[in-house]
């Protein structure tokens, strides 16, 4: 008898450790951004709703604020949504399930605000100002490395067709004095293709396009070949000039 009581009573505890696990099994319900603004609990656009556990699930149901919005019979279980389909404000997302074994689920609220385009505008704002800051002060402060790098530097005057070595960011043709020039490592990235340097050449900063090597090399030797003046025209000597008049009149006499 003393037996069949611990039994029972070995059991009954055993059940008592189970019920927890049992109590706490359930629907993981994750909401998932498609197209549109999302910071935080704040969402504007199109979004899913989906669940992914356990997995015998046979069938979901989706609500939003308690009421019906969708049903998945088949994995993936989700269930799409737009936001504008609602009233601005906060909204409670929940779902349930029916396992294989016929067990009915039910998952945590997940509590989100749909906001109106005003809000998205101003909360897009209030995100992309601070980045442009950082961007325009990193942009400073390069020009200002930059400035500082090259005030203090004694710049040689870079030969006439003096064979450059352009790096690893290669090199371009300045267009403001039109000579080529290597581009620095600390060129500031521009747009799709320029960058914002110094040149080599007259120290003044412009906007370069990187150039292939083989046009830098021809801009070399035309340096060359621009800057070598025209043969000066001889003047005739006292002796030429006569001479040549003479040959002018013999010319006219035998007219």
């Amino acid at each position: 008898m003393k037996a069949l009581r611990g039994f029972l009573g070995g059991l009954a505890a055993l059940l008592l450790l189970a019920s927890p696990v049992l109590a706490q099994a359930g629907l993981n319900l994750s909401v998932r951004k498609d197209f549109g603004y999302n910071n935080g609990s704040q969402i504007r656009g199109t979004f899913s709703m989906s669940v992914s556990s356990p997995e015998s699930l046979r069938s979901v149901t989706f609500f939003i604020d308690g009421k019906q919005v969708g049903v998945a019979s088949a994995a993936p279980f989700s269930w799409q949504f737009q936001t504008t389909d609602f009233a601005d404000g906060w909204h409670q997302l929940t779902a349930t399930a029916l396992t294989a074994g016929g067990q009915a689920l039910t998952s945590d609220a997940r509590r989100f605000e749909f906001i109106s385009q005003a809000q998205e505008q101003s909360g897009m704002s209030r995100i992309i100002v601070p980045i442009l800051g950082i961007v325009a002060g990193i942009f400073v402060l390069m020009i200002g490395f930059q400035f500082l790098a090259f005030r203090n530097r004694k710049r040689e005057p870079v030969p006439l067709g003096a064979h450059r070595s352009y790096g690893i960011r290669g090199g371009a043709i300045c267009p403001r004095c039109g000579r080529p020039t290597p581009i620095h490592l600390t060129a500031l990235n521009v747009g799709i293709g320029t960058k914002l340097d110094t040149c080599e050449n007259c120290g003044r900063f412009g906007l370069l396009r990187p150039r292939p090597l083989e046009e830098l090399r021809r801009a070399e030797a035309a340096e060359v070949a621009d800057a070598r003046p025209d043969a000066p025209v001889r003047e005739q000597s006292a002796e030429e000039r006569l001479r040549e008049q003479l040959d002018s009149s013999r010319y006219d006499e035998m007219k």
